[in-house]
């Protein structure tokens, strides 16, 4: 892993961290997480997602990353990052399941859905 990865992720965390604290909604922040890290794996298939789906995404996060939202967001970008950076697949993958899944619940069911309510019709 390069140096500028981590020190690209370490600006970022600090970021996102004064984000967090001042109660702001996480916006540009979480796009650039995603995009570091989809240019970390190499994969150019979600960095075309992001940049084609950015004004949708935008509008998505500008309501889901309301409340504690931010705080469980930057738990799990922090879980996978560090996941990441100690070369720990498994646990980058289980990671990044759990996030998706969080961010499932908030789409479907609003934050803080359990995955019962999710699964379940």
């Amino acid at each position: 892993m390069s140096r500028s990865f981590l020190h690209l992720l370490n600006e970022l965390s600090e970021q996102v961290i004064g984000v967090v604290r001042a109660g702001r909604r996480l916006l540009e922040e979480d796009v650039a997480f995603h995009r570091l890290i989809a240019r970390l794996a190499g994969n150019t298939t979600v960095l075309l997602v992001l940049n084609s789906l950015q004004a949708m995404l935008r509008e998505l996060r500008s309501h889901m990353l309301t409340g504690d939202q931010p705080a469980l967001a930057l738990r799990q970008h922090t879980a996978i990052a560090n996941a990441i950076i100690d070369g720990d697949a498994t646990t980058a993958r289980r990671a990044v399941l759990e996030h998706l899944e969080a961010v499932e619940r908030s789409i479907v069911r609003g934050p803080g859905a359990s995955p019962r309510e999710v699964t379940e019709p």
